[in-house]
């Protein structure tokens, strides 16, 4: 099984709130490698988070009403889950710099009755996002993260997967 690791609070956003897309660039503007995967994803949130990430990441959810205020309990910086895998979901697909949906890793697939369905423009980039769905948070299982498309070991899947809830 793979995973990919990112900063707080997105991931919250991911497990708690709905986000249904992982958002990935590249200085050199091609598609990610993460956004290519199509599977089984366990979701890694980092240990380290500047201020800075986490201002800009709560203000951006203020702004859309997500939440109403940065002092909720569990969004609170010091609250969050962070140093170990947090969630488990499907990466069904990948968004594209325009906008489209793709099923399929290589963009020969478009989908756009998924594209109209997800409420992914509240959250997209404008560069790739990788699209999740069957998303379940899990008990946090600590482990080191690594950078793209990574493999945790197997004790630390077995966990995760234990405790998705």
């Amino acid at each position: 099984m793979k995973a990919i690791s990112g900063t707080q609070p997105w991931f919250w956003a991911i497990v708690r709130w709905g986000k249904r897309i992982e958002n990935r660039s590249r200085k050199d503007g091609r598609m990610p490698t993460i956004c290519r995967h199509r599977g089984p994803l366990l979701l890694h949130a980092s240990k380290g988070m500047t201020q800075q990430q986490y201002n800009d990441s709560v203000l951006t959810m203020c702004e859309r009403g997500l939440v109403r205020s940065p002092i909720s309990e569990e969004l609170v910086r010091d609250n969050l889950r962070r140093g170990g895998i947090v969630g488990v979901c499907n990466a069904i697909a990948h968004i594209d710099p325009s906008g489209r949906v793709w099923l399929d890793p290589e963009g020969t697939e478009e989908e756009p009755e998924l594209a109209a369905s997800l409420d992914w423009r509240w959250w997209f980039k404008g560069s790739y996002a990788l699209v999740l769905a069957d998303v379940r948070r899990t008990k946090l299982v600590p482990c080191r993260g690594a950078l793209g498309l990574w493999t945790p070991p197997q004790d630390v899947v077995e966990r995760a997967l234990g405790g998705a809830r």
